[in-house]
């Protein structure tokens, strides 16, 4: 996993926090994109006419940056050596897979 992540180990007590900190902002992201994904768009964008025309690329612009932060968080943890490292790479491994699944039909919408 270090190899292909591209990454040292270097357990550090700042790394372990930064790697806790890179986790912690990395599921926020998430669950921003959730909201406005599943809440916001689908119950504001009929309001303002703007869900057929803007939800969908919204949703796939923070499904790339949420998936940014999940390997940067990843990689933070393996880089780290944190005992819950592979916990969270199967984390992100399965939202990784899902938000991929939603680009892809979100991609397959639009066009």
């Amino acid at each position: 996993m270090r190899r292909l992540l591209r990454v040292t180990p270097a357990p550090t007590v700042r790394a372990a926090r930064e790697a806790t900190r890179a986790m912690s902002s990395s599921i926020f992201l998430s669950a921003i994109r959730c909201l406005l994904t599943y809440l916001v768009i689908p119950v504001a964008g009929p309001a303002v006419h703007l869900a057929s025309s803007v939800g969908r690329p919204i949703s796939i612009a923070l499904c790339f940056l949420a998936a940014f932060f999940s390997i940067r968080s990843m990689r933070r943890f393996w880089t780290a050596n944190h005992k819950y490292r592979w916990t969270y790479t199967a984390f992100a491994f399965v939202v990784l897979a899902y938000m991929t699944y939603g680009v892809c039909t979100d991609i397959s919408h639009i066009a």
